[in-house]
């Protein structure tokens, strides 16, 4: 699986080194504060991918999840989703009319997951 990891701070680097552990997986890194080039420089230089893992600052979170849902891409999102229920409302339907898996990473919500199958 080809994976694209926008964001490599503090949350982009713990992701990072999970994806490292998982052998299977083809990883390219785009940070928005470091990269001189832009996203779709950077995305024309790269294998296509199949997911794009977004951990950025909240104000940021729209318009790239957006960007990827249209693109076809399964979307996993650091809380927030987004900074208004209008733009939340807009990615979950465009994630079900792409048949996309769009993933709000919640830390409550991944334990009660967890919770629920042990």
């Amino acid at each position: 699986m080809k994976i694209l990891l926008i964001g490599y701070g503090y949350w982009g680097k713990k992701i990072f080194a999970v994806f490292k552990q998982l052998n299977l997986l083809q990883i390219s890194v785009y940070d928005i504060a470091t990269n001189k080039e832009s996203l779709d420089q950077f995305l024309n230089k790269i294998e296509p991918i199949d997911c794009v893992f977004i951990v950025t600052p909240a104000e940021t979170h729209f318009a790239l999840v957006k960007k990827f849902l249209l693109a076809g891409k399964h979307v996993f999102v650091e809380k927030p989703l987004c900074l208004n229920g209008k733009e939340a409302t807009e990615l979950v339907n465009l994630a079900k009319k792409k048949n996309k898996i769009l993933f709000v990473d919640y830390i409550y919500f991944l334990l009660m997951l967890f919770f629920q199958y042990i």
